[in-house]
């Protein structure tokens, strides 16, 4: 994938990400790494918010989670490829009760692109090594 598509654009997976055409663009955004990451509108009809219908209230940071996130962790169950996004939702009055929204990122070193395989809620950073952190 040279060029990266913006949002709406029909979007095919980079060598390392998947293996089946996906279909527009929910978005593409940019992460800190450099990485251009897109999630496509059938991945999110059809897994994310069958799996994690608590999502659809969180769909409108799922781009910031990607742009800026508190962490960025590579998936410790040996799966290279695969990088976990965390961000506050900022949803709540107190950090400590706050929840992260996670994105699972199936990346591609070649192209620097990637591709959003899930997203769903957890209340804190798993274990894992961090590549990347937000300084404050």
């Amino acid at each position: 994938m040279d060029e990266h598509p913006s949002p709406g654009t029909p979007v095919q997976a980079g060598a390392g990400a998947s293996k089946k055409p996906n279909g527009s663009a929910m978005f593409c955004a940019v992460d800190p790494q450099g990485y251009t990451i897109s999630l496509d509108v059938h991945r999110w009809d059809t897994h994310i918010l069958v799996r994690h219908p608590e999502m659809n209230r969180y769909a409108d940071l799922l781009r910031e989670t990607v742009e800026q996130p508190n962490v960025i962790q590579q998936q410790s169950d040996g799966a290279s490829g695969t990088y976990l996004y965390y961000r506050l939702s900022g949803r709540s009055f107190y950090a400590s009760t706050d929840v992260y929204i996670l994105l699972a990122v199936g990346r591609d070193e070649a192209t620097k692109s990637g591709f959003v395989k899930t997203a769903y809620i957890v209340k804190k950073i798993g274990e894992g090594k961090v590549i990347w952190a937000r300084k404050s």
